[in-house]
């Protein structure tokens, strides 16, 4: 299996150091979010490359949405579904406890910045020139909160390849973040660290899995007490 980039494991795996290149503290919230598989990880897929936050949620909502085929509205015929909208939207608190952690916290958002870039940028990745694609989906993996349906029990995660398998397929449809100033800054070579920042997401997924499986399918068309066998049936806080 392929780990993560190296050039960005920093930005899942970091905690505070005692190196005397930073002015540090430790931060044992990271093995503890870590160890109880509580992270939330965004992998993209066609950068390659993933970033991951403690989870330390401020809101979160999960909303879906029945398009209806309007034409069989008037026939008095059953009415079809003509499309299905799920949309996750999460607010995140991230604070920072020492400058190191400060500066990668910052270097975690601009990687979110570079995941939802503009599709006609050139970018370079692992010294190769490639187009960003705006259209491209991510995969996003929050424990038993954000998942595909595969997320049935706590798993070590490791590799973008895990992240794939068991995170989210979605696309972004709104990302931001702001600085709590009344938290302050760290200051240090000449620059200003926020000590915190809020992000939010907006994620639009897509309910159909590479597999063939089916994340919200429900019930068979031709046997209405009984599931279809494309419905995972474990979506969306992986209960079966």
């Amino acid at each position: 299996m392929k780990t993560y980039k190296s050039d960005f494991k920093i930005l899942n795996e970091y905690q505070a150091s005692s190196r005397k290149s930073f002015p540090l503290g430790t931060d044992y919230s990271f093995n503890y979010a870590h160890d109880k598989g509580i992270m939330l990880y965004i992998y993209d897929q066609n950068l390659d490359t993933s970033i991951s936050f403690k989870a330390f949620l401020k809101s979160f909502s999960l909303s879906t949405v029945i398009k209806l085929d309007k034409s069989g509205e008037t026939s008095g015929k059953e009415v079809d579904v003509g499309g299905l909208g799920i949309t996750y939207s999460v607010s995140l608190d991230i604070p920072s406890l020492s400058v190191d952690d400060a500066m990668v916290n910052a270097a975690r958002l601009e990687e979110l910045d570079r995941m939802c870039g503009v599709g006609s940028e050139i970018f370079s990745s692992s010294g190769k020139s490639v187009r960003f694609n705006i259209a491209a989906p991510k995969y996003v993996l929050l424990a038993n909160l954000i998942h595909n349906g595969l997320y049935r029990e706590k798993h070590a995660i490791q590799y973008s390849s895990q992240v794939k398998t068991y995170g989210a397929k979605c696309f972004f449809t709104s990302n931001g973040w702001s600085v709590d100033t009344t938290m302050g800054f760290f200051e240090y070579n000449n620059k200003l660290w926020p000590k915190a920042y809020e992000a939010k997401l907006e994620l639009s997924v897509r309910a159909s899995l590479d597999n063939g499986k089916n994340i919200l399918r429900g019930f068979d068309e031709n046997e209405s007490d009984q599931y279809a066998v494309t419905d995972l049936r474990t979506w969306p806080f992986g209960v079966y």
